[in-house]
């Protein structure tokens, strides 16, 4: 299981309290607003604030780009895609607490004047907690200085991305090594300063002027850890750190600490998806994907239909796709290219594509065509939320060309993805955008939550409304 260091208490702890003010600045607006429109206290839609008050800070309490986000812009951005999530919790929830045509014109107007109200708060409390935080980790007692003790690209990514975080009150020294290092580092961006040998540092590391201490096994000239290394760190009051150096894939692996039977491991691949993680992923699918095929029905019979109107040939679209585990399932479209060109071949779908029929033109755009594979997701060989399967031709034809490629394949394949809701739906034409889809995956792999599956979903709604690249 994952291991809390002392940093992620830290900022559990401050997390926790920018969700307790994100939920006044939803909940308080919604009561005092209630109350003024003439709502009774004991109503049940005056009671609503405290779903706005538990659907706040559920949806802020692991909202860590507020420490993470580069700049302001960027988190608001980030902080207002989340806020949406609050607003529609509370419209579904009036939906059944309504009774009457009295409370449906009060509560016409209480949303609107709330939501007002509620995104001002929100935004100007997250500026004001990513400034406290701000503060908090630059007091002289809470402000580190680092070093590092040999320089590699995990070291050089880490020591760019302090640079440019300096909310984490983490200011970086230098770094000690056998030699500086040469271009093939420093022209992927700055590097901090070189402070000379190993031995240069043990006078400082004695006299306790470094805070923190960032050790890089190998960096580029093979530097192996010295038993007289530990010796003086050990007679230290910093906090030591191991940045392990993955040189066979740099780019690609993101290593993170793991305990298994007591042991402590790092871990290049895993997911969460496990266990009762698993079972609860499980009935989200079942209980969501009942209720999608349940509404969308009358629109899946249109569309049948259209699609036998509109062009010779079988309703749905059958192909064989990896599965879990690598495991061959079919996947059900309904059929939106020509039957005499909608097969054996590994070129996807392009603007303009002749092989695409009129109906299916739309479907591709509105993504109404994957609406089949809902009974994928009842059977279990897909979930509403995951990778998306790629073509057998595609998989063969990547998997030789990215490293990493079939761990994507670690969990079931999904309708909808993090890749597709972050811009990456569609036409993969170069290998460059192949392998960002597969970062996503990735990325979607190892840091599963529900709550991130049910923003993917949210997501996946202005996506399709946008439309963008599907065709």
């Amino acid at each position: 299981m994952p291991r809390t260091g002392q940093f992620s208490l830290h900022y559990n702890v401050l997390m926790a309290l920018s969700a307790i003010f994100s939920a006044l600045c939803n909940a308080v607006p919604f009561y005092t607003l209630s109350s003024h429109l003439g709502l009774e206290a004991g109503s049940d839609i005056h009671q609503g604030w405290i779903l706005i008050a538990a659907a706040s800070f559920l949806t802020f309490v692991d909202f860590r780009q507020l420490i993470t986000a580069r700049s302001m812009g960027w988190l608001l951005s980030r902080a207002l895609l989340r806020w949406v999530w609050v607003v529609l919790a509370v419209v579904l929830s009036l939906l059944f607490l309504v009774r009457n045509q009295t409370e449906i014109d009060l509560t016409r107007s209480l949303v609107p004047r709330w939501a007002i109200i509620a995104l001002i708060l929100q935004m100007l409390c997250l500026m004001l907690c990513r400034r406290g935080i701000y503060w908090i980790n630059n007091l002289a007692d809470n402000r580190h200085k680092a070093v590092f003790f040999g320089m590699g690209p995990q070291a050089h990514t880490l020591y760019l991305r302090l640079r440019r975080s300096p909310i984490l009150g983490i200011e970086v020294m230098g770094y000690y090594a056998s030699q500086p290092v040469d271009s093939r580092i420093t022209a992927e961006g700055p590097v901090p300063p070189y402070l000379g040998s190993n031995e240069n540092a043990w006078p400082h590391i004695k006299n306790a002027t470094y805070d923190m201490v960032f050790i890089q096994p190998y960096g580029y000239y093979d530097q192996q850890l010295s038993a007289q290394m530990f010796e003086q760190l050990y007679d230290s009051t910093a906090n030591i750190y191991m940045l392990p150096e993955t040189r066979w894939a740099d780019d690609v692996v993101t290593l993170t600490s793991n305990e298994i039977a007591g042991v402590s491991l790092l871990s290049i691949h895993a997911t969460p998806i496990m266990g009762f993680a698993r079972v609860f992923k499980r009935i989200m699918d079942l209980v969501l994907g009942g209720i999608a095929l349940l509404l969308l029905s009358p629109v899946m019979l249109a569309v049948a239909i259209a699609v036998r109107l509109d062009s010779p040939g079988p309703i749905l679209f059958r192909q064989n796709r990896y599965g879990e585990r690598g495991q061959p399932v079919p996947v059900y479209k309904f059929r939106s290219m020509y039957v005499d060109k909608d097969t054996a071949t590994l070129r996807q779908a392009s603007r303009g594509d002749p092989r695409v029929t009129r109906v299916g033109r739309i479907l591709r755009r509105t993504s109404l065509d994957e609406l089949p594979q809902l009974f994928n997701v009842l059977l279990g060989t897909m979930s509403l939320v995951g990778p998306r399967p790629h073509a057998d031709a595609h998989n063969e034809l990547y998997r030789r060309q990215i490293s990493g490629y079939m761990l994507r394949h670690s969990i079931k394949p999904g309708i909808t993805g993090w890749a597709q809701v972050n811009g990456l739906r569609g036409e993969t034409d170069t290998l460059e955008k192949m392998q960002r889809r597969i970062e996503y995956d990735r990325y979607y792999i190892q840091y599963w939550s529900l709550s991130l599956d049910i923003r993917i979903l949210f997501l996946t709604i202005w996506t399709v409304i946008r439309g963008d690249n599907a065709y």
